[in-house]
């Protein structure tokens, strides 16, 4: 069975780190042949439970795809943003970093967090924090 995804579930996965987005695929699998099957249906093909395929229809429905892993969008926003502040307070101290540096550190953090962030994000980012500073970002 392969699931018709959304763009907005598209957009969601591809926020996740890899971790997250495989564990978040698996169950929205299930929940997408539980929509078009039945519940129970989907239960037993999948192995899993009436009740766990149930919360996670109610979950998809309600939340979205990441909450599926347990990340609500509050909780990935403030992680974001902690993410960059991260990345922030690097690339303002006295040492010098390069914003490949930077990635590498603030990366593992974001993977920690159940984020992906691309070097281009973080490049965009921090282009755009100083923006007004009239600094251009060389990687």
């Amino acid at each position: 069975f392969s699931p018709i995804l959304t763009e907005n579930d598209n957009k969601e996965l591809n926020q996740l780190s890899a971790e997250k987005r495989a564990e978040a695929l698996e169950k929205l699998t299930v929940v997408k042949y539980a929509m078009q099957f039945g519940v129970r249906k989907a239960a037993k093909e999948f192995g899993k439970t009436p009740s766990s395929v149930h919360r996670w229809s109610k979950t998809y429905t309600t939340e979205g795809v990441k909450a599926l892993v347990g990340i609500r969008e509050k909780e990935y926003s403030e992680a974001l943003r902690h993410v960059f502040s991260l990345a922030e307070a690097m690339f303002c101290r006295p040492e010098k970093y390069t914003i490949k540096s930077i990635y590498q550190e603030v990366k593992k953090v974001a993977n920690e967090c159940g984020i992906e962030l691309t070097y281009e994000q973080l490049r965009q980012y921090l282009n755009n924090f100083y923006f007004g500073r009239n600094i251009t970002l060389k990687g």
